[in-house]
C-alpha cells in the first residue's frame, strides 16, 4: 500500500470512528429522551391515580354527610313525632281532668242546691 492509500484510510477510519460516536452520541440522547418520556408517563399516571383517589375519598366522605343527614333528619322527625304524641296527650289528659273538675264543681254545686232547698223545706216545716 502506498503511503497516500494508507493515509486515506487512515482519513476514512478516522471519519468512520467520529459517525460512530456521532451515532453512540445520538443513541445515548434518545436513551436518555425515552428514560425521559417514560418517567414523565410514570409521573401523569401517578397524579391521576392520587387525583382518581381524592375523588373517591371525596365521594366516600360526600356519602357519609349524607348517610349522617339522613340519620338526623329521621332522628328529627322520629322526636317531632313523639314530641306532637306528648303535647295531644298531655292535652287530653287536661281536658279530661278539668272535665272531672266540671263535673265535681257541678255535682258540688248541685249538692249545696238540694241542701238549700232542704234547709229551706225544714225551715218551712217548722214554721207551719
Amino acid at each position: 500500500m502506498t503511503l497516500g492509500a494508507l493515509k486515506l484510510l487512515c482519513n476514512r477510519i478516522g471519519l468512520l470512528k467520529q459517525e460512530e460516536n456521532k451515532a453512540v452520541k445520538k443513541i445515548d440522547e434518545t436513551r436518555k429522551r425515552a428514560n425521559d418520556i417514560v418517567g414523565q408517563r410514570r409521573r401523569n399516571m401517578d397524579v391521576a391515580q392520587e387525583k382518581l383517589e381524592r375523588q373517591k375519598a371525596k365521594l366516600e366522605e360526600q356519602q357519609e354527610r349524607t348517610r349522617q343527614n339522613l340519620m338526623m333528619k329521621d332522628d328529627i322527625h322520629s322526636r317531632v313525632q313523639m314530641n306532637k304524641a306528648m303535647a295531644t296527650h298531655s292535652v287530653k289528659q287536661v281536658a279530661n281532668e278539668t272535665k272531672m273538675d266540671k263535673n265535681m264543681t257541678k255535682q258540688a254545686w248541685m249538692q249545696q242546691k238540694d241542701a238549700k232547698v232542704q234547709e229551706a223545706h225544714q225551715i218551712k216545716t217548722m214554721i207551719k
